[in-house]
């Protein structure tokens, strides 16, 4: 195991709370020694793999430990014909992608550079495929997972048709690492599209939603929003040439606007801003909470249309950030959707909203598999 104090250590912090120590674990071994070292030293334990979602969740209670999984990177079991691939949980998502394009497959999750196969799943990250595709848990059938109380999960299998036990798989997608560690993942991976058409058309938040309802009945691969702050609407289409064709003509000759390009792919600009937010809600409402929420100030939009989910991001801060979180939370919550805060007035907050009934179940579930709490303790809804 290699110790921690290396130079460039520092930088590795959640909410602005540095990793008291760091450690990089080379095997499943060594993470369950951190484990039953966390348990015993009462240590708050965040798993690390690429860094790219450590803004997801509440402020942390403590940052005891950070267990960084990248040295865990290696590819397992392959089988193309059967579509199933294993990875161990520091793998780059990147890594995985070059691997399986020598047998023209694709696992279809899309993540910021570096993210690892671990923690896209434990973020739930999935990215402009949502709306086709689905998100990781959809793609997830089988994995290793250690619990806070020291147990090894073995879950799934390695082959697609499974249906034996509890699918742990699903319950530990987007737990942001509070329930147990991913150590190795399994999962069912596509055969590369044939043909991807791009499509981009100018439009309004209030046009908008008329693209979205053509795209989605000539069923796109993705329908995506940007407005920086001119608003543009990215359709993709993906599969046979002579579908994706007639797809292509008939979106050309209801927006004649619309000209080719390429896939934007996962922006960047929200990284700099002071106030990140993240909301959803049914597709047919989203063009117009976003125009309510836009009537606040300006801000950085990217939106998977398809889906109804949308980031705005905003260089404001203190208490015009926190008017504006006021402003924009009424809004969704009128419209029955989601929100959380991912960057931003988060100390002393709760990160995510509304409260549902079903945390009390999460809390219940966080007292049988990290009974003693030491897992990313404080960031899930609800503050466990």
């Amino acid at each position: 195991m290699r110790s921690p104090g290396r130079a460039g250590d520092a930088h590795v912090a959640v909410d602005g709370l540095r990793a008291g120590r760091i450690e990089r674990p080379e095997s499943e071994a060594e993470v369950a020694e951190l484990v039953a070292r966390a348990r015993r030293d009462r240590l708050n334990l965040v798993p690390i793999g690429g860094g790219t979602a450590l803004s997801i969740g509440n402020v942390p209670a403590r940052f005891d430990l950070a267990v960084d999984l990248g040295n865990l990177n290696r590819i397992g079991e392959y089988s193309a014909p059967d579509l199933v691939v294993t990875a161990q949980a520091g793998t780059r998502l990147s890594d995985l992608a070059a691997f399986l394009a020598g047998n023209s497959q694709i696992l279809p999750l899309e993540a910021p550079l570096g993210a690892t196969l671990g923690g896209i799943a434990s973020a739930g990250q999935a990215g402009r495929h949502r709306f086709s595709r689905g998100t990781p848990r959809d793609w997830l059938i089988g994995a290793r997972a250690l619990t806070g109380d020291g147990r090894w999960l073995k879950i799934g299998a390695k082959v697609l048709k499974n249906v034996a036990g509890y699918d742990l798989g699903r319950l530990l997608c987007g737990s942001l690492g509070s329930l147990a560690i991913f150590t190795e993942l399994t999962f069912k991976v596509a055969p590369r599209p044939q043909t991807v058409a791009v499509w981009r058309i100018p439009a309004t938040l209030a046009g908008a939603e008329a693209i979205r309802q053509l795209a989605v009945h000539l069923e796109a691969a993705w329908i995506e929003l940007a407005a920086r702050p001119e608003v543009e609407v990215e359709v993709g289409f993906e599969g046979d040439p002579d579908a994706v064709a007639w797809q292509s003509e008939r979106l050309v000759a209801r927006f004649g606007r619309a000209v080719p390009g390429e896939a934007a792919g996962r922006q960047e600009a929200a990284r700099d801003a002071d106030l990140v937010w993240t909301f959803g809600v049914l597709p047919d409402r989203l063009c117009r909470a976003l125009e309510r929420c836009l009537s606040c100030g300006p801000a950085w939009v990217e939106a998977h249309l398809g889906s109804g989910i949308a980031t705005l991001a905003s260089p404001v801060s203190g208490r015009q950030a926190v008017g504006r979180l006021q402003a924009w939370t009424a809004e969704v919550e009128a419209n029955g959707g989601w929100w959380r805060l991912e960057r931003g007035p988060k100390a002393g907050r709760e990160c995510f909203g509304p409260a549902r009934a079903e945390w009390a179940i999460a809390a219940e579930l966080k007292k049988v598999m990290d009974p003693d709490g030491i897992l990313s303790a404080g960031r899930m809804p609800g503050g466990f």
